[in-house]
């Protein structure tokens, strides 16, 4: 059996390490970045709302009453599901050129917003406040900036008391001062709980890449290692008499030779004490001076 170093193993077992380090890194998701998240996240919402008003559309063109309210609403389903289906299928344009998501996203409630105003105008009533209260909700889901939340909460109030003051009986705007002041009660906390948790996890997101670092490198550093190190196993053929090795091509060399090419070993030379006895007598038959190293 010929002898065989096991630094090709070592070297097959680490590198087998970082490959399945690449594969799992491969199988998680994280190479889609926030922003591809929140890109795609806007789109479905945009689309879905369009779906939303297809079905409204349909249904008031089928079921209103009378002819000319019939008219408008579905002209106002038309206009709004237009809207919200170019913003979904063109989001990728328009948000870059606008700054950013958070600016669609102001643009999106800006559409919200002028859609309850026209229905106010078109069907005067306190139910069409549930509108702007939920459009101050989704105003604390979708927006992360502090100035720009605070702008959709002023408009989201402003437009609602105007709303109420200029098509319904100005004494009910009192009463509905409440649900008003509530509803930015209540997106607030939203807002504050959802940037928490957001903060919380990018921070989490942070941790993960460090310890990711970490881990490769000390995977690197492992396979570094494993690749040094090389051990002889099996049957070494080495002649009794002078004590060289034969190698695979059948040569025979100092075993100093046959052990340094095959690993990181490095001799230096002496004499022992069983040895140094004949040596002296050999130097002393040849009438050379021997001064012995030991002592008595």
């Amino acid at each position: 059996m010929k002898p065989r170093p096991e630094s090709a193993h070592a070297g097959a077992s680490a590198g087998s390490v970082p490959a399945e380090e690449e594969a799992s890194a491969r199988r998680v998701p994280t190479s889609e970045t926030v922003e591809a998240q929140s890109v795609r996240a806007y789109r479905n919402f945009c689309l879905w709302i369009g779906h939303y008003f297809v079905l409204l559309t349909l249904y008031r063109w089928f079921l209103s009453r009378p002819e000319l309210l019939k008219r408008v609403l579905v002209l106002e389903s038309l206009v709004a599901m237009g809207l919200f289906y170019g913003a979904g299928l063109l989001i990728h344009r328009l948000a870059p050129r606008m700054g950013g998501l958070e600016n669609f996203g102001l643009m999106l409630l800006a559409f919200a917003l002028g859609n309850n105003v026209f229905l106010m105008a078109w069907l005067p009533g306190e139910v069409q406040l549930a509108n702007f209260v939920l459009v101050q909700v989704v105003a604390a889901v979708v927006l992360r900036s502090t100035w720009r939340f605070a702008l959709s909460q002023c408009l989201c109030l402003g437009l609602a008391l105007f709303s109420l003051a200029r098509w319904v009986d100005p004494r009910v705007v009192v009463g509905n001062l409440f649900l008003v002041l509530s509803s930015l009660l209540l997106s607030t906390l939203i807002w504050v709980y959802l940037n928490r948790l957001i903060s919380a996890l990018t921070l989490l997101r942070e941790k993960d890449k460090v310890i990711l670092r970490q881990r490769s490198r000390l995977v690197r550093d492992l396979r570094e290692s494993l690749a040094n190190v090389r051990t002889l196993r099996g049957l070494i053929p080495i002649c009794a008499h002078c004590k060289r090795v034969r190698d695979d091509a059948g040569f025979w060399q100092q075993v100093e030779a046959y052990l340094h090419e095959r690993s990181e070993a490095k001799f230096s030379h002496s004499i022992c004490p069983s040895c140094m006895v004949d040596v002296a007598e050999d130097m002393r038959r040849m009438g050379i001076p021997w001064k012995s190293a030991r002592r008595p």
